[in-house]
């Protein structure tokens, strides 16, 4: 009997030695956390951001597709032949600047200055230039398809053979404007201001 008292012992402290017999819970390593930097789109030295300062930049040919540019001052830029397909322009000053031949497809041109902008044989297929100004702009043979002109001005505006088929012009003003052979089929003019003068119905 004493002798089973020993072993019961010797086991328990055994036991107690080596933790109970239960293992430890697996230590869990954290992974550390990386920040990383996008670098800023450089096109030809210039630095393609929101709000930048490209005034008289030569971006001709360049590739935008799907740059931000909202707010930036582009006045008197050259984007001739430029690809600016879904290009956020929101708000920018594009007076006086070079879009000639440019790809403009899907843009975002809402309340963007393009005042006295040549715009000739450019592609603006459905893109938004919603309050736009587009005074003394040069759109001659534009393709305006689809396009979204709401509240644009456009007095002034040369558009000659410019394809607005299904654009929308509702309240934009086109005081002045020349649309000798414009193709206008489909397009909502509903309280928009004709060459004339005249509000159309």
């Amino acid at each position: 009997m004493r002798k089973r008292v020993t072993l019961a012992v010797s086991a328990v402290l055994m036991l107690a030695s080596c933790g109970g017999g239960s293992q430890s819970a697996p230590e869990t390593t954290v992974a550390p956390v990386v920040e990383t930097t996008v670098a800023p789109l450089v096109v030809n030295g210039y630095t393609i951001a929101p709000g930048a300062n490209l005034a008289g930049a030569k971006l001709d040919y360049a590739r935008l597709a799907g740059a931000n540019l909202g707010s930036a001052n582009l006045a008197g830029a050259n984007l001739s032949i430029s690809n600016l397909v879904g290009a956020n322009l929101t708000g920018a000053d594009l007076t006086g600047a070079n879009l000639a031949a440019a790809d403009l497809t899907g843009a975002n041109l809402t309340g963007a200055n393009l005042t006295g902008a040549i715009l000739a044989g450019a592609n603006l297929y459905s893109a938004n230039l919603t309050g736009a100004i587009l005074s003394g702009a040069m759109l001659g043979a534009a393709d305006l398809a689809g396009a979204n002109l709401s509240g644009a001005n456009l007095s002034g505006a040369t558009m000659r053979m410019a394809n607005l088929s299904n654009a929308n012009l509702t309240g934009a003003n086109l005081t002045g404007a020349t649309m000798r052979d414009a193709k206008l089929n489909g397009a909502n003019l509903t309280g928009a201001t004709m060459p004339d003068g005249t509000i159309n119905p």
